[in-house]
């Protein structure tokens, strides 16, 4: 059967059905999310995020139980171009014992697509799990109106991310976790 596309030669693989093929659609999507990505970076640009996005991943120091004594950071990578936050206004005070916690959710959307779910998620491009005695979380820091940042705020994702391939972007809900890091990085 000949093509019924003016541009194809004899024997595509288009046959005429209409339909466009995943590897198609996936190298359109790179293509779409590159120019969705140059214009979430006007955004920061802009002063209109103003804020950092950094995934951490930290180590138990000298305990192989995650979660047990002290640790340090072992990498931070910075979410670029910045992804959106919703308000903080989800996020409540709650007087626990001796001190005040930080307790809700916010969605972080506008990711970019070039990175994968595996990271997205803290496993790495790799996808194999985190090592046992490390931990992987979310840090957001706002900026004052000096430039100076505020307190580290620590989330941790609470679902799957969720792509939206129209806007070339991933979502991900993100908890309030304790133990935030002091402002100028040292674990507290």
């Amino acid at each position: 059967m000949a093509c019924c596309a003016r541009s194809c030669d004899t024997g595509c693989e288009c046959s005429c059905h209409g339909f466009t093929s995943p590897d198609v659609a996936a190298r359109a999507g790179a293509r779409l999310s590159s120019l969705w990505d140059r214009a979430r970076d006007a955004m920061s640009r802009a002063g209109l995020r103003p804020y950092t996005v950094t995934i951490v991943r930290a180590r138990a120091v000298g305990v192989k139980a995650r979660g047990d004594g002290p640790t340090e950071v072992v990498g931070e990578w910075a979410l670029l171009p910045t992804p959106k936050i919703s308000d903080l206004t989800s996020v409540s005070e709650t007087l626990d014992v001796d001190q005040l916690r930080e307790s809700g959710s916010i969605m972080l959307s506008e990711v970019s697509l070039s990175y994968s779910e595996a990271v997205l998620m803290g496993l790495g491009e790799s996808g194999k799990p985190i090592p046992a005695g490390e931990t992987f979380y979310y840090e957001v820091r706002y900026l004052d109106g000096f430039g100076r940042t505020t307190a580290r705020r620590r989330f941790v994702p609470s679902s799957a991310p969720s792509s939206d391939m129209a806007r070339a972007m991933w979502s991900v809900n993100l908890s309030r976790a304790p133990w935030d890091r002091d402002r100028g990085g040292t674990m507290r």
